[in-house]
């Protein structure tokens, strides 16, 4: 009886276990807002997409929701481990205690954000932050040109993908237990069945 217990314990932790756990972004969902004058003070709409190949909130994505505050063009490509902003027009940041873009993660836990070295500002320059489940880029002040370019590399660990379907190593282990069983059970017959 304990082994049959202990058979069916493994089956259904086999039907419940992680498919994959993997530092790609790729399949997740993140939502860009701008924010102005703070963290936490949306300026411009909010759009949700879905992270794969050639994803891209093209120049004109946001707009400004508050009156006499534009959005500066830029062309933003979200990577399965990357930001990658490219300015279509010169012009400046408003100082402010943040002026720059909120990228909220749907399905990835947020590990780590940095600007890359390969960006055209710096550190001091343009500030990256994260959290959990947000990447913020603040570029207050910072005055940009047509065609400058920064890169935010990520590290992110994505949500395991649950399955009801075992896979056939699943099948595998089952038959070997069942077998495993019915032989345990066929000796105890025997031994039952002697006196």
């Amino acid at each position: 009886m304990k082994l049959l217990l202990a058979l069916l314990a493994v089956f259904g932790c086999m039907l419940v276990a992680p498919l994959a756990s993997a530092d790609s972004l790729n399949g997740t969902q993140v939502t860009l807002t701008g924010d102005l004058p703070t963290l936490g003070t949306a300026f411009t709409n909010s759009v949700t997409r879905t992270i794969g190949p050639g994803l891209e909130f093209p120049s004109g994505t946001l707009v400004s929701t508050a009156g006499g505050v534009a959005v500066i063009g830029v062309n933003i490509d979200v990577g399965a481990s990357d930001i990658d902003f490219s300015y279509t027009q010169n012009s400046q940041a408003l100082s402010a205690t943040f002026n720059g873009y909120v990228f909220d993660f749907s399905g990835a836990t947020i590990t780590g954000a940095s600007l890359d070295p390969s960006s055209d500002y710096n550190s001091g320059q343009i500030g990256v932050g994260f959290g959990p489940n947000e990447v913020t880029v603040n570029a207050e002040g910072v005055f940009f040109t047509a065609g400058s370019h920064i890169l935010v590399d990520l590290s992110a660990v994505t949500s395991p993908v649950m399955s009801n379907v075992p896979e056939p190593q699943s099948y595998a282990m089952l038959l070997t237990g069942l077998t495993a069983l019915g032989w345990c059970i066929g000796r105890r017959r025997l031994h039952v069945g002697r006196t």
